[in-house]
């Protein structure tokens, strides 16, 4: 269960992190933190047991290497349609935006394999940060039903008789 929700989380992740949904990182990587909320929140609702913040980052964290890697292939796909988040950024911005992208362009030239390999793995390690944020937060927030409070589609009120008595 844990996998499919680090999963979800990450494909929330990679789809706020494409287009024009990836402004929405603009805000301290708002997108990362909602989709490492989402797989804490996924997990508690789908397993009906509570978690701790600890736990709740590491499937945030999870849920951001994830997106990470979603995140490069959705911007990938969607290049040719120039809806990948470098065009929309670059479309937004405008001028000043492009004079910076050519400046770095013409420092780096093409870049390697290993250049991009360690892009990938640094944008991977940042997301992890956030995503956990956002998983302790949501670890936080989300109860199961080994916690003390009722939820809301639990009917009849537990019976003090059914407790044991030590």
């Amino acid at each position: 269960m844990r996998i499919q929700s680090i999963f979800i989380g990450g494909v929330v992740v990679g789809i706020l992190s494409t287009s024009y949904l990836s402004l929405i990182n603009v805000l301290c990587c708002l997108g990362v933190v909602l989709g490492g909320g989402v797989a804490s929140w996924h997990y508690v609702t789908t397993t009906r047991t509570a978690i701790d913040p600890v736990e709740g980052a590491t499937l945030g964290a999870g849920a951001g290497i994830v997106g990470s890697l979603l995140g490069g292939l959705f911007d990938w796909i969607l290049r040719p349609l120039s809806l990948d988040g470098e065009s929309i950024i670059q479309g937004f911005f405008g001028e000043e935006f492009e004079q910076m992208m050519q400046g770095q362009e013409q420092a780096m030239q093409e870049p390697g394999l290993g250049a991009m390999i360690v892009g990938l793995i640094m944008g991977a390690i940042l997301w992890a940060v956030f995503g956990g944020i956002g998983g302790a937060i949501a670890a936080s927030l989300v109860k199961g039903d080994n916690d003390d409070t009722p939820h809301p589609e639990s009917d009849t009120p537990s019976d003090p008789r059914d407790e044991p008595s030590w």
